[in-house]
């Protein structure tokens, strides 16, 4: 949602109103374009994400076996890299948050979405 959620003065189109105004155009990142191109190719950046792929896959193992519940996709890169989705029992998504971050100083979302939890 952008800035017209709930909008003031709300026009003839919801949509419109709701992805019209996606906040401060800041040309930041644009900038910074450049320089993380080279940053990945000075740090063989195929490597780094078959390496961060291997990692990944081996937490979602981990994970799988942990819950009993099967994976949302399938297990090839074209359907992850460096980051994947994972089903979730039914938990304390907020208390599971504090907990991950506290203890690992890992930040992670969780959602529940069609009575997933993810």
């Amino acid at each position: 949602m952008s800035w017209g959620w709930e909008s003031e003065q709300p026009g003839p189109s919801t949509l419109v109103d709701y992805h019209e105004w996606q906040g401060t155009r800041d040309i930041a990142p644009f900038l910074a374009v450049p320089a993380a191109v080279r940053f990945m190719d000075q740090h063989d950046w195929p490597q780094v994400r078959h390496r961060c792929h291997g990692l990944v896959r081996h937490a979602r193992g981990a994970i799988t076996d942990l819950t009993g519940l099967p994976p949302i996709t399938p297990d090839a890169p074209d359907w992850f890299s460096q980051m994947a989705a994972f089903p979730l029992p039914p938990c304390d998504a907020e208390a599971l948050q504090r907990r991950l971050y506290g203890e690992f100083r890992v930040e992670i979302p969780i959602i529940s979405w069609h009575a997933i939890t993810l």
